[in-house]
């Protein structure tokens, strides 16, 4: 399918260019979007404002160490809040514009001192109410996230469904974030897997640590790429079963670069919508496989082009999901 037209958004705060690259489609083809920034913090942020026209709350989790802001979307999604990044020791302007723009009040952020400072939530603090959600380490971290969870929801400890994935499998723990959003569904990093969790996720290997366990749901795979799609499988049915509504949307991140798919929970947060990593220069055969079974021909590409190449747009363009 021809590319038909380019537009650029202007987001006026900022004075810069959010770039949305659009295709002109039939009814059964695939419609292309992509949301890119100039660098991390400006996809975070019109990533954030292009979902919420205002909202409460904001997340805040370092753009720079990953394991912490990964687990963050799990508490995104119930509360319908957007993911902000930050660097350790600065707030980006372009963040704070975002948090101006949405009307945040109060703001939670997830990750030790050594992810966002302490410099950094005295900042915060001066404007917005401030809760830090913060353990010794990734895995403690999202121990106290799943109390925190639990509090906050009214969910009786030990009451929920439970979810551990390997605390160095980064990408897959993006995946996993979004299959364990619900309100009495709890993500823990775990160094190792064990037998006391409901879902277990990971590929490969250097996941398999355990052997006999029987989990009601194994996420396993030979590849990240397998394990996001049999996380996007999973969060198709409980969207259609338990929300009872069509899946919307598709959104591609990198599964290779991982800054600018770090917000992209945020979408989730705002759609009935799936998330999927995708290689940057190959549509993999699961992405085709899942547009093609649940009849969604819309797919957002959440980063820039060396984190998702042009590649991914043009092959998906010419893309008809009932051929």
């Amino acid at each position: 399918m021809r590319k038909m037209n380019l537009f650029t958004i202007v987001l006026f705060s900022s004075f810069l260019f959010m770039l949305i690259s659009v295709t002109t489609v039939s009814s059964n083809a695939v419609e292309t979007l992509r949301i890119s920034g100039s660098d991390r913090y400006y996809t975070s942020s019109f990533v954030a404002q292009d979902q919420f026209k205002t909202s409460d709350y904001a997340i805040i989790a370092s753009g720079e160490k990953f394991p912490d802001a990964l687990v963050a979307g799990t508490l995104s999604i119930p509360m319908k809040a957007p993911v902000l990044i930050v660097q350790k020791n600065n707030i980006p302007e372009t963040i704070n514009e975002a948090l101006h723009n949405l009307k945040v009040n109060s703001i939670y952020i997830v990750g030790g001192e050594n992810s966002v400072s302490k410099s950094v939530e005295d900042k915060l603090m001066k404007e917005y109410s401030i809760i830090r959600i913060a353990g010794k380490d990734r895995y403690e971290t999202s121990q106290k996230l799943k109390k925190f969870k639990e509090n906050m929801f009214g969910i009786s400890a030990g009451s929920g469904v439970t979810g551990q994935v390997p605390g160095h499998l980064y990408p897959e723990a993006l995946c996993a974030s979004v299959v364990m959003s619900p309100k009495n569904y709890f993500l823990t990093l775990t160094k190792f897997l064990d037998g006391s969790t409901n879902y277990a996720f990971g590929s490969g290997p250097r996941a398999r640590h355990v052997h006999g366990n029987s989990y009601s749901g194994w996420f396993d795979g030979k590849d990240k790429y397998t394990v996001s799609a049999q996380c996007a499988n999973h969060r198709a049915s409980y969207i259609v079963d338990e929300l009872h509504r069509d899946i919307i949307t598709v959104y591609l991140v990198s599964g290779e670069k991982l800054p600018d798919a770090l917000c992209a929970s945020g979408y989730m947060a705002a759609n009935d919508a799936v998330l999927m990593l995708t290689p940057k220069n190959n549509v993999d055969k699961y992405i085709y496989r899942f547009l093609k079974e649940n009849k969604v021909n819309r797919v957002v590409i959440v980063g820039g082009q060396d984190s998702v190449s042009m590649i991914i747009d043009e092959k998906l363009d010419n893309y008809d999901i009932y051929r």
